[in-house]
């Protein structure tokens, strides 16, 4: 067989018992005379009758026999596949000092870097918050808009004072009434969520009905309702169903709504309740359905302004194109709009089927993807089907899965495996994840407030502890460290009152680890009733070790999780810390922590052993303005100098014990 490309499309001369392959990778047969001439890009190159396509896609799946031809037709399209997996690229991007990106975060920079708007769609796990803040750097952004989930608004600020080069004005409004700040010379980073961009639904007024009047006009819409169906569902139910009107001097017009105005004064209505819009409300910009109408915010109103670059964090969340999320930020006049470049963030681009891409694929690439109704019949399967006794159409299906994957790697999205870049990666990676506390009632445990006076006894120890110049200087500090150490373990008190006050966030963000694309997750904490609470939320999907569960129990309840028949493994820090294997998971979840080294070790060798083929992510979820997070950022920053005290002295003390050489000498 032989893949040549000729006048815009590709042709093969084939035998008999090629046909299946060139079938299956999209090749079809042409027919002279039964296609449509006029329209016929074979017909237009004259082809015959022979297997042809016009989509480069197909012809990379046929590379080993594809011609020279061929080959240079396709050259640029594999070019710009490559970019989108590369693992490295000779970039130089500012950085601040002591840091450095990855290879594979410079590959992904340089990519972005090529286009207006970029879908960073890296597996979970590989940074795509660094790597967003590497872009931030290199274009050197004045005005930049984070839009988040509100667990990770904080977590993102951290990241920001961390990796950015320049000093900006950071911003995280606390209510949707709070405006950003105006334009000045120093660069402005501003941090929120989803949730507070959507806008807010305007309450509906008694207009009393002498003071409405019909439209008139093409908007005009008046719903069919029946008097009696109507008034023994208003007299039953004691509602009032909104209807829609616009401001028309002294008196008010209907716009469109569910109820008639002559059937509100059949009823006897002398009022109903209304939302009022501004008269100078464009008509097509009102939607019929009155629950969709959403009015700005103060902050709303101060986003819509032009942004040098929108990132858009864990942007599966826009996959449905009704949703008011989606609306706020890729609908006429949402904040993509605002941006002059754009970046969207997401390990899970598609979470169950195709569809879920259309609503950032069409807005990012509107002359590829634009066209709903070509994209659901190419890659989602649309067919109508009878339900109801009504024919309906259906798009949940996943067809041409591959060439839509080239489509959206040489257009818009760079997407790199674990797999690909685990050798530049270590073997576990731990990582601090600060919540925002703005729901978190305080009065029930203000002694939970960060407070550096309970640190500072710690703090001198681990400085007199690196500081340390001989043995004996060494070993006193060590032991005072320990000692320091045995105290903050004991504060069981503490520790259970925070389990308890963080919970529900750290739920939250597990939720959003596992819609995120995370396969499979492993939670561990202390306290049994939070072990509970947390099994109680995941339910079926979850399995739990605690501590008094027998021990012939366990083996078949973390064969339940490594088959892959749960997702989600629940262990208790001491009961489930060792002795078992959960390679199953890659990610690994902290929701309560021990000030004991040893411990969490332990516990996370439960997933970083003997079997465990991809890097494992640690993460310690904690509360901003917490002694949890003072604790774990401790923790997670000191966990070199606490390895030395427990597993081998430093060099340079290890010398100063009697005798011992530099190097050793032969015997």
């Amino acid at each position: 067989m032989k893949i040549t490309y000729w006048k815009g499309v590709f042709c093969a001369e084939h035998s008999p018992g090629d046909e299946s392959l060139l079938r299956k990778s999209g090749f079809v047969m042409h027919e002279p005379t039964l296609c449509e001439q006029s329209k016929c890009k074979a017909c237009w190159a004259k082809i015959g009758r022979r297997y042809w396509s016009a989509r480069v896609e197909h012809a990379t799946r046929l590379r080993p026999y594809c011609n020279e031809r061929a080959l240079g037709a396709m050259r640029d399209h594999l070019g710009k596949l490559a970019t989108s997996r590369a693992t490295d690229a000779q970039i130089v991007i500012p950085a601040p000092e002591g840091l450095k990106y990855l290879p594979y975060q410079r590959g992904g920079i340089a990519y972005a870097l090529q286009r207006k708007d970029t879908l960073i769609a890296d597996e979970p796990g590989l940074g795509k918050t660094i790597e967003s803040l590497g872009f931030v750097n290199y274009i050197r952004a004045k005005k930049v808009l984070v839009v988040c989930p509100a667990t990770l608004a904080i977590n993102w600020k951290i990241e920001a004072q961390r990796w950015l080069v320049d000093r900006y004005k950071i911003f995280i409004p606390k209510t949707t009434s709070d405006r950003v700040p105006e334009e000045s010379s120093t660069p402005l980073l501003v941090i929120t969520n989803y949730e507070k961009i959507i806008g807010v639904a305007p309450r509906p007024k008694q207009i009393a009905v002498e003071q409405i009047h019909m439209s008139s006009g093409p908007h005009e819409s008046t719903p069919r309702a029946y008097l009696d169906e109507l008034a023994q569902v208003m007299r039953v139910s004691g509602l009032e169903t909104p209807i829609v009107v616009l401001q028309a001097g002294d008196g008010y017009r209907i716009h469109s709504g569910q109820i008639q105005l002559t059937v509100a004064k059949r009823l006897g209505w002398k009022e109903i309740s209304a939302i009022v819009l501004g008269a100078n409300t464009p008509p097509e910009s009102i939607p019929s359905d009155a629950r969709k109408i959403q009015l700005d915010t103060k902050l709303r109103a101060s986003l819509r302004r032009q942004w040098d670059l929108g990132i858009f964090d864990e942007a599966h969340a826009l996959k449905n194109p009704e949703a008011q999320r989606s609306l706020a930020v890729l609908g006429e006049g949402g904040l993509y709009h605002h941006t002059r470049r754009s970046l969207f963030l997401t390990g899970t681009p598609m979470e169950n089927r195709p569809k879920e891409i259309w609503p950032i694929a069409a807005t990012l690439c509107p002359a590829r993807f634009g066209d709903w109704w070509e994209f659901a019949r190419r890659y989602c399967g649309l067919h109508q089907e009878s339900r109801g006794g009504a024919k309906r159409w259906v798009s949940d299906g996943s067809t041409n899965a591959s060439e839509l994957q080239q489509r959206l790697r040489t257009s818009i999205m760079v997407r790199r495996l674990k797999v690909d870049v685990l050798k530049e990666l270590p073997p576990k990676r731990r990582q601090m994840v600060t919540m925002s506390d703005d729901n978190v009632d305080w009065s029930q445990y203000p002694e939970l407030r960060q407070s550096n006076q309970q640190f500072s006894d710690y703090d001198a120890a681990l400085a007199r502890l690196e500081a340390a110049k001989t043995l004996l200087e060494y070993q006193a500090a060590a032991k005072e460290l320990e000692s320091v150490t045995i105290e903050f373990t004991e504060c069981s008190d503490i520790r259970h009152k925070t389990g308890l006050l963080k919970l529900p966030s750290c739920l939250t963000y597990t939720d959003q680890l596992l819609d995120g694309g995370v396969d499979h997750v492993v939670i561990f904490a202390h306290h049994k009733d939070v072990l509970e609470k947390i099994h109680e939320h995941y339910g079926n999907e979850s399995c739990v070790i605690y501590g008094d569960t027998k021990m012939k129990d366990r083996i078949p309840i973390v064969e339940e999780f490594q088959s892959g028949r749960k997702r989600v493994f629940i262990g208790g820090l001491r009961a489930a810390g060792t002795g078992i294997t959960l390679t199953r998971a890659a990610t690994l979840v902290f929701f309560e922590s021990d000030w004991n080294p040893a411990t969490m070790r332990q516990a996370e060798d439960r997933v970083a052993r003997i079997g465990q083929k991809r890097m494992v992510n640690i993460l310690h979820p904690v509360l901003n303005n917490s002694i949890d997070a003072n604790m774990v950022q401790k923790m997670v920053a000191k966990q070199a100098v606490i390895d030395k005290v427990l597993d081998h002295l430093p060099e340079h003390v290890r010398r100063q014990q009697t005798g011992m050489p530099k190097t050793r000498m032969p015997t």
